[in-house]
């Protein structure tokens, strides 16, 4: 029997979206290591899916009235305006073990979607070890845009079990104030030359440059919970910026903190700078958070291998593709 693809139903779906997020097996290793509660995590995904269904165009699959995938889209206004063209996310791609066949229909299913909705570009991820539904999305003109890797460190963990690098001099670390804006987003714009918008053929240079810096703008503008600034008053030698996901560390009973931004002046690399930073930082987000995440791409060999030093683990991998679906 053939599949049945229909819109998510919130009210109906739920507890059956509970159950399909539990039994994803990927991220399991990511939980363990960060003390996450499988159990707590599927409703919590699931509520949220839910919730988000009202603006995400989402979509599920049922084989034999059990749901085994789901697909959702959202319209990216903050891209489009930064891009100059209309550009969509796949925010979630994901299947029910032996039901890897269906996401073709689902990946259908979005993109028909997104044309209605005059999108010209697609990107998205999905999980690293999920290669059926790689085939899937490379078989209908999705290209691989680079591998994202998620890092993990314990701010508090037994010293016995701790990585422990060798004290750095200190850096000065400071909150930001007005006065930094303007060098913070100089320096910002400076930075990410390896990212998986530059990989996209379909992103001039110049475009995917500016968008780091309009993301920094949008960081220090509110979005981030915290901007730290590397250097004396007066001085912008570096900055970071921290997200809270306040709403998942209730519902998990967690203390993460995600590292979304760490930057140093280009024109002071490779002199131990921005080890320093991350010291300085790490001594700052211990007296409120338990980890700290990260992502970064995989071939950023240089930031992983300082990550790596300061205890971090790999804990998960994303498999990042665009889709252009050309002028409507």
């Amino acid at each position: 029997m053939a599949p049945t693809i229909r819109p998510l139903a919130p009210e109906k779906d739920l507890e059956a979206l509970a159950s399909l997020y539990g039994s994803c097996s990927a991220k399991d290793f990511q939980q363990r290591v960060q003390g996450i509660d499988p159990e707590r995590l599927a409703p919590f995904l699931a509520e949220g899916t839910c919730r988000a269904a009202d603006s995400h165009p989402t979509w599920v699959a049922e084989e034999r009235n059990r749901l085994v995938a789901i697909a959702a889209l959202q319209p990216s206004h903050w891209h489009s305006e930064h891009t100059g063209f209309p550009v969509g996310k796949l925010t979630q791609l994901m299947t029910a073990h032996g039901a890897e066949s269906v996401a073709s229909a689902l990946i259908e299913t979005l993109e028909s979607r997104a044309r209605d909705e005059r999108l010209q570009h697609l990107m998205g991820r999905v999980d690293a070890h999920a290669f059926p539904l790689q085939e899937s999305l490379a078989a209908r003109g999705w290209y691989p845009l680079g591998t994202s890797v998620k890092l993990v460190a314990h701010l508090n963990e037994d010293p016995e079990q701790r990585v422990t690098p060798a004290p750095l001099p200190m850096i000065p670390l400071r909150p930001m104030e007005p006065r930094d804006r303007e060098r913070i987003l100089e320096i910002g714009t400076q930075s990410h030359g390896e990212n998986h918008l530059h990989f996209d053929p379909h992103l001039p240079r110049g475009t995917a440059q500016a968008l780091f810096g309009r993301w920094v703008e949008k960081c220090i503008d509110g979005l981030a919970a915290q901007v730290w600034v590397a250097g004396r008053v007066g001085e912008v030698v570096g900055f970071a910026t921290i997200l809270e996901p306040s709403a998942f560390n209730r519902a998990m009973g967690t203390r993460i903190a995600v590292l979304d931004y760490i930057v140093v002046d280009h024109t002071m690399h490779g002199r131990g700078r921005g080890a320093r930073l991350l010291q300085a930082l790490h001594r700052q987000l211990k007296r409120h958070f338990d980890q700290i995440e990260l992502r970064t791409t995989a071939t950023n060999f240089p930031a992983i291998n300082l990550y790596m030093g300061h205890g971090y683990r790999i804990v998960g991998a994303d498999q990042v593709f665009g889709r252009w679906l050309g002028n409507p």
